[in-house]
């Protein structure tokens, strides 16, 4: 999947669209988490690691991957590769459900995906076990538009007090995901729980 068909398939399914580099794109930091999309405020630090729907969830939920011995095996090599802390969240309102993303995979209400076999408290508890962090998000979505970053190795990030959600597409290749199926996950994940964030700014490889 290139820009143009990137962006024609979102226009397509009622976004508005432009390509161009956010103020505020960084190298992303070598041991930084791979956190959720999520624009809301942290209570860790590591915000220079890759933004992946749901964090680990995404690579699981891509892969397959639905039990607990499957997730911990993602966290585990994630954690032996050295490159970035594993992750998932929730928040002061839904606790491990306040993850949006993994609510949607979890009660089968993203098409292609199979749910997993676990809920938010064991897939927290397993992902902690294995060496990853849990993260608690604060305060409500206010996220307004959404950044799609191809340029690898590069991230944005969260501003609390100008929330958008950061898609950093270019680890699809890295994990082995399909890049457009994971655009498409990550398009139906904002039009369920965001709308307002359907406004997508795209930074080119």
């Amino acid at each position: 999947m290139n820009i143009d068909q990137l962006k024609q398939a979102l226009e397509g399914r009622g976004w508005i669209v432009e390509v161009k580099t956010p103020d505020g794109l960084v190298d992303v930091e070598k041991g930084g988490l791979l956190k959720c999309v999520d624009g809301r405020r942290s209570d860790q630090a590591g915000m220079r690691g890759p933004k992946a729907l749901g964090g680990v969830y995404a690579i699981a939920s891509m892969k397959g991957a639905r039990t607990v011995e499957d997730l911990q095996k993602i966290v585990e090599d994630m954690k032996s590769a050295g490159k970035y802390t594993p992750c998932v969240h929730g928040d002061t309102h839904g606790g491990p459900l306040g993850c949006g993303y993994f609510k949607l995979w979890r009660t089968g209400q993203l098409p292609g995906l199979r749910p997993p076999n676990y809920d938010g408290d064991t897939g927290r508890a397993a992902v902690v076990a294995a060496g990853g962090v849990y993260e608690n998000l604060v305060g409500s979505h206010e996220e307004w538009f959404t950044v799609i970053n191809l340029k690898k190795d590069t991230t944005l990030a969260p501003k609390p007090d100008d929330q958008r959600f950061v898609l950093d597409a270019w680890i699809a290749a890295e994990f082995g995901i399909d890049l457009a199926r994971y655009a498409v996950m990550a398009a139906e994940t904002v039009e369920r729980l965001r709308p307002a964030a359907m406004r997508a700014v795209i930074v080119e490889p």
